[in-house]
Formats: C-alpha cells, structure tokens, sequence
C-alpha cells in the first residue's frame, strides 16, 4: 500500500470516528435507537444556503486537529432539546435551546478525543464550543482534500427526517502522527457504552 493510500485510510477512519461519534453523541441525548437516528451522506450538489446557526468544537493534539462544526435550524434544535429535555417545544427558551446543541457538541468532541487518546495522542486541547470563522463558507459542502485539510459534512437524520447537517475538518500539521491511527480500530480501546460520558 502507497503512502498516499495509508493517509487516505486514517483520514477515512478519522472521519468514521467524527461521524459515529456524533450520531452516539445524539441518540445519548435523545435516547433513541439506531433505527430511528442515522447518518446520512451529503454531497457537493445539494443547497445548504438557509438560514441556521453554527456550534463549532476544536479538539485538538500535538500535529492534528479535529474540528466539529454542527449547523441548525432554531425550529430543529428545539424539537430535538424537547425531546431530550422533555419540556414542551414551546416552553423552551432560546439559551435552553443552544446549550442543547453545545452539550452535543461536547459529548461528541469528547467521545473523540477520548479515543485518540487511546490512540497515544498527546496534548489533548479542547477549544470551547464557539462561531466558526473558517474557510470554506459552511453555506457549500466540499468534500475533497486541500493540501494539510481534510473536510467532509453529512446529515444527522431523526425519524426518517433530515434534522443536522455536521461537518469535520481534520488538519494535519504533522504526517507521522496519522500512524497512531492503526489502533484506532483495536477492540480493546472501543469506546465505553455505558452511558459514561466525557464533558469537556
């Protein structure tokens, strides 16, 4: 296997874990099945231009960083804090609302940093969850490589409905860390299902 082949599969298995961990991030919040909250992919065609909001979490290690960015519409973050929190739609402020979204955004940056840690990463630093001012503009999805930066968004489904759209950005500032991922599949480092979480 090529060099570039190798790169290639950790930055997919990267991306594996950014996707599984946020869909086991949501169905931990909403406590629902794996039948009725999924991924689905997204492409390079579709619109993404209407009005949402963006939470955005950086976790970050010595030579790479993963960053997970969630966009949402007010009308779907407060249908899925309704049914997290159990409180009427209408009843839930605005703040309940958005610290639903960056509770989720935590638990799924933890759950990532927590397996690539099991990975031997070092320097774990998570940034807080916050706007994100970075390029591309999340209003149109590239999926491709460009030269250190890996990006890739797909829709968090609920019931059948598209209801998140998330996106990862994975940097690398240093090649040779990527071959820590060949543990990244190691059942001994599975994360644990308990219901034990990581809150960052």
């Amino acid at each position: 296997m090529t060099e570039n082949n190798v790169e290639k599969l950790h930055i997919d298995q990267l991306f594996d874990l950014v996707r599984n961990s946020s869909a086991s991030s949501m169905k931990y919040l909403i406590k629902a099945s794996d039948n009725e909250l999924i991924t689905r992919d997204l492409t390079d065609t579709e619109d993404l231009s209407y009005d949402h909001w963006i939470c955005c979490i950086v976790v970050k290690f010595s030579g790479l960083s993963v960053i997970f960015s969630v966009h949402f519409t007010s009308r779907i973050a407060r249908q899925l804090a309704g049914i997290g929190t159990g409180i009427k739609m209408d009843e839930l402020s605005p703040r309940v609302t958005h610290d639903f979204m960056r509770e989720f955004c935590n638990l799924t940056a933890g759950t990532i940093k927590d397996k690539l840690r099991k990975c031997n990463f070092e320097n774990p630093d998570t940034t807080a969850t916050m706007l994100p001012t970075q390029e591309p503009s999340f209003d149109t999805a590239k999926l491709g490589p460009t030269d250190s930066q890996w990006l890739m968004n797909w829709f968090l489904c609920h019931k059948g409905q598209d209801a998140l759209i998330c996106s990862g950005k994975i940097e690398v500032e240093n090649a040779k860390v990527l071959s820590k991922l060949s543990k990244i599949n190691d059942p001994t480092i599975l994360i644990d299902d308990s219901g034990e979480i990581d809150f960052l």
